[in-house]
């Protein structure tokens, strides 16, 4: 888990929460295959913010958890942070045999197009539709 905050001093203000358990971690390596989606969320609540949740796929077709974060904001800054954090605990590289799905948020295809060159890249149906 990793807490980031926007300014060091005596009154911080929360920024960024990342969270990924070292069993969920070492379940995808061991029994998932490379493919991973990403997403974001409201959090409705007083403070605000967004979550930002990526999900694998099972041997068995079944959604695996594997981290998510509360962040400031769905925008560049906060995917490119979220994926650099995942990327290196899952030994990512240039994303070679790697596939990832999202919604096609303008924060997110950037940042995995820096941070995942080689990787394939796919549009939830769902989102192509409504959009």
């Amino acid at each position: 888990m990793l807490l980031e905050h926007a300014e060091p001093g005596l009154y911080t203000t929360f920024r960024r929460l990342f969270v990924c358990f070292h069993p969920l971690l070492q379940g995808f390596l061991l029994g998932c295959i490379r493919f991973a989606g990403f997403d974001g969320t409201f959090l409705k609540h007083k403070v605000g913010g967004i979550s930002l949740t990526e999900v694998g796929c099972d041997e068995n077709n079944g959604m695996f958890p594997i981290a998510w974060a509360a962040v400031e904001g769905e925008n560049y800054n906060s995917w490119m942070r979220f994926m650099e954090l995942l990327f290196k605990l899952f030994d990512v590289g240039s994303g070679h045999g790697w596939t990832f799905i999202s919604n096609q948020q303008k924060g997110l295809l950037n940042a995995l197009s820096i941070l995942a060159l080689d990787a394939e890249h796919r549009n939830c149906s769902r989102h192509i539709y409504q959009n």
